[in-house]
């Protein structure tokens, strides 16, 4: 018995310390949607956004793991080589910015504010 306690105490601390692999992604792309809104023009290689695409999918919140898992499809059908162009990337920012937000996760907005 006295065993399962310490083994209790082990698996809860890597809970709490353990990330929804969602949720490093949606803070990653938050990192993009930031460059963007401040003039940049953030590249994402297709070997980042299937990193992305698979981290969303492996998420425990179902918005993410949804919009994950369109991401790989979209991965699949296209050239591996061609990075995600303006359209495909503003609307993979819309998608992922909403559902990151649905998981409590704060996002920078796509848009910068009107002045």
């Amino acid at each position: 018995m006295a065993v399962a306690v310490p083994a209790a105490a082990v698996a809860a601390v890597h809970v709490a310390t353990h990330e929804d692999p969602g949720v490093l992604a949606c803070r990653r792309i938050d990192e993009f949607t930031r460059e963007f809104v401040a003039g940049g023009r953030p590249e994402v290689s297709s070997t980042e956004a299937r990193r992305l695409a698979d981290q969303l999918a492996a998420s425990g919140h179902d918005d993410l793991t949804r919009i994950g898992e369109v991401f790989q499809l979209g991965q699949q059908e296209d050239d591996p080589e061609r990075p995600i162009d303006g359209m495909r990337g503003a609307v993979l920012l819309m998608g992922a910015e909403h559902s990151c937000r649905k998981a409590g996760v704060p996002m920078t907005r796509v848009q910068p504010p009107p002045r």
